[in-house]
């Protein structure tokens, strides 16, 4: 057994990532009207100023996402009512000759320097080049220093009736904040963006019209709620934003046709051109507006939920059942994203999904019958979670989404997912909520020793041996019986090969082969019965269903997608584990091919396709963007081996290459050959991954 740290440093590894729908939604608040429209063109004369802080980093150095949105704004620019403010820097792509690049006007940039433009119709003006991006220095693109300093100067120097900022790069919530730059490594914190923005607001005596985000993850109540002080109204994702962003044309077209529009009408014109650009490349998405003025009531709502479920927590016996369910309801509930066998968690889930499935669990639990033989439930709990939709439905005043998103409530929260890294240093909520020694959000939900998310991992640390799943192989019961020692999120069958052929370097033509046994074929198919004990019986009945690439005979790793797929017999997602060669960096880097099974109409077989991949580059502490997988591009599967002689296993790249054809990998369903032995993986409640300490041998 082991216990897997989060690895936030090395980018989570994304359990739903580009996914292919079938049309796409948008919706006001659930208990609203729909959102008015601006008209179609407004006669009064009011300036904007739009701000734009773009972090170029890896999203630029390696496949031009930033370039490409500048070339967007270029198709609108500047105009006599909008103004159009670009900062760029922090990627690690100097200027390149623009005769020998042709990769579009906007290659004139050079990302290594911190320069600002003026976006105009078809060009850009450079307005200023400030220097080299350079760490401990106010020209370090993720430092507070250059974000504040950008903001003022623009403000004064583009007085407008209205502004609009907004971040461009990686996204990692509220943990991971917005960057990171490539040349310093630094990121933006979210209170760090929090001061910087309030202070050039209290100076200036404006109010932001609004803040948005082209970037992942960044729709959370604690982001929402830091910039209720200085902004009218926030534009952010709940999900993973693909690489090829806003729909930038679209949004600043509007803007400048519509001079009078406020936030709210400018951020669904966003939304609905970013679902549009998306759903033409069949990607899953999410975008949200957000009303900030209605934060402090949604603040004190799940401060009133925190304080309901906080007696649960308190370290007694009888709260064991309990504890489980608020856990169990924490690994069902929609997130983006946790998989705790991937050591990847970003710690947030859905802010109506949690509560709803909290209550729902709790009332399940045997509290013991009053006089009138009904069960009793937990009133207090389930108006507090009522208060919390309430208030969120006000805050939420529009919000797209599709496919797998279709129930997203427009934002997150955080909620620790693996407990044995809680509190690391990457992962220190407390710290990365403070802004000027004051917490920004939800204090009862997290301050200090005495916070509901404190006293839920003070029950953990108390109770480890009660809350751990261990699973154990017991042929006596059968082929492929186990016993499972405890309750558990999720349990795949894994197939063992004798020998993996893992390849330690980053080199693409010298390897370094390590041969050792390993787990190249993972999926869900067991059934599963409960002893009066607790324990847990699982068999497995899925031998002729492994999951192979096209004629190759190579299996695949599936990690299932459960808590962002969307639940029926015609759709079902996971992830594949697989290298790819980055000829940028020079090495192999892990991804995720995101894969979807679904039953095409007309037939009644299921077919496989793979939808993109999520990358996971070097050292930033925030999400990756999602690219497309292309013809030609050369993949090594991934295999789950033991790194060392301690029980610690991790995934690694092996010699089994694969090569995408007609845009997909020919996934199909088939034996694998009887050899090698059969065990399981089990992540229990508390995020720890076990795999069975004895295997039996494979029979196919």
């Amino acid at each position: 057994m082991k216990n897997l740290f989060r690895v936030f440093t090395s980018l989570l590894f994304a359990t739903a990532l580009l996914v292919a729908c079938g049309g796409g939604t948008s919706s006001g608040p659930s208990s609203g009207p729909s959102v008015p429209r601006a008209p179609a063109q407004d006669a009064v004369s009011l300036k904007t100023t739009v701000l734009v802080y773009m972090i170029g980093a890896d999203l630029e150095s390696g496949s031009s996402q930033a370039s490409k949105n500048i070339d967007e704004m270029m198709n609108v620019g500047s105009s006599a009512n909008m103004t159009v403010i670009l900062q760029t820097g922090g990627a690690n792509k100097p200027l390149a000759d623009p005769v020998k690049d042709a990769s579009g006007p906007t290659r004139v940039i050079d990302w290594k320097r911190v320069q600002r433009y003026q976006v105009k119709l078809g060009t850009l003006f450079q307005i200023a080049d400030l220097g080299p991006d350079a760490k401990d220095t106010a020209l370090d693109m993720g430092s507070k220093v250059t974000l504040q300093s950008f903001l003022e100067w623009g403000v004064k120097t583009y007085p407008a009736d209205k502004y609009i900022v907004v971040l461009w790069d990686h996204g990692g919530g509220i943990n991971g904040g917005i960057g990171q730059d490539e040349m310093t490594k630094s990121a933006l914190s979210v209170p760090v963006i929090q001061e910087s923005l309030k202070a050039v607001s209290q100076a200036n005596k404006i109010t932001f019209e609004m803040v948005g985000f082209d970037a992942c993850l960044m729709a959370t109540a604690e982001v929402a709620a830091s910039l209720a002080a200085s902004s009218k109204y926030m534009v952010a994702s709940q999900d993973l934003e693909p690489g090829a962003g806003w729909a930038w044309d679209r949004f600043l077209r509007f803007a400048t046709n519509h001079p009078a529009a406020n936030g709210k009408e400018i951020g669904v014109a966003i939304a609905d051109s970013y679902l549009e650009k998306m759903e033409s490349s069949n990607s899953t998405v999410t975008l949200s507006v957000i009303d900030l003025s209605k934060m402090a009531a949604l603040s004190a709502a799940t401060d009133g939920f925190a304080t309901a479920l906080q007696k649960y927590t308190t370290d007694t016996p009888e709260n064991l059942k309990a504890w489980k369910q608020i856990a169990y309801a924490r690994a069902k509930s929609l997130d983006w994203y946790t998989a705790a066998i991937l050591e990847r968690s970003t710690d947030l889930v859905d802010m109506v999904s949690f509560p709803a499935n909290v209550v729902t669990n709790i009332i399940k639990l045997d509290f013991g019958f009053g006089l009138s033989n009904e069960p009793r439930v937990d009133q207090p709990l389930m108006d507090a979670s009522d208060a919390v939709y309430k208030a969120l439905s006000a805050a939420v005043v529009y919000k797209v989404q599709n496919g797998s998103n279709l129930g997203a409530s427009g934002l997150s929260i955080y909620f620790p997912s693996i407990l044995a890294g809680y509190g690391d240093s990457n992962h220190e909520y407390a710290s990365n909520t403070i802004s000027g020694g004051v917490v920004s959000f939800a204090s009862k939900y997290t301050d200090g020793s005495t916070g509901f998310v404190k006293t839920y991992y003070d029950f953990y640390v108390a109770n480890k041996d009660k809350l751990e799943a261990q699973v154990t192989m017991a042929p006596a019961k059968g082929n492929y019986a186990a016993v499972i020692s405890n309750d558990f999120a999720m349990v795949l069958a894994a197939h063992q090969t004798a020998t993996c052929r893992i390849d330690q370097s980053t080199s693409k033509t010298k390897p370094a082969i390590l041969e050792t046994p390993c787990f190249d074929a993972m999926q869900l198919n067991e059934n599963f019965t409960q002893d009066t004990t607790g324990q847990w019986d699982v068999g497995f009945s899925g031998t002729q269903s492994w999951v192979l690439v096209g004629d190759s005979g190579h299996a695949v790793a599936m990690i299932p997608d459960e808590v962002a797929s969307v639940s029926s017999s015609i759709r079902n997602r996971s992830l594949i584990p697989a290298y790819y060669y980055d000829e940028n960096d020079k090495q192999w880097g892990l991804v995720a091919l995101s894969v979807e099974e679904y039953v095409p109409e007309g037939r009644t077989t299921a077919v496989f396709r793979v939808l993109g991949y999520q990358g996971t580059p070097g050292s930033s502490s925030n999400p990756d963007k999602v690219y497309p997988i292309t013809d030609g591009m050369q993949l090594a599967l991934g295999a789950y081996y033991r790194k060392s002689s301690a029980f610690y296993y991790s995934f690694g790249r092996t010699d089994r290459l694969v090569t995408v054809s007609g845009g997909s990998l020919n996934l199909k369903r088939g034996p694998i050959p009887s050899t090698g032995n059969f065990g399981y993986i089990v992540t229990d409640l508390t995020g720890n991954v076990s795999e069975s300490t004895t295997f039996v041998p494979y029979l196919n």
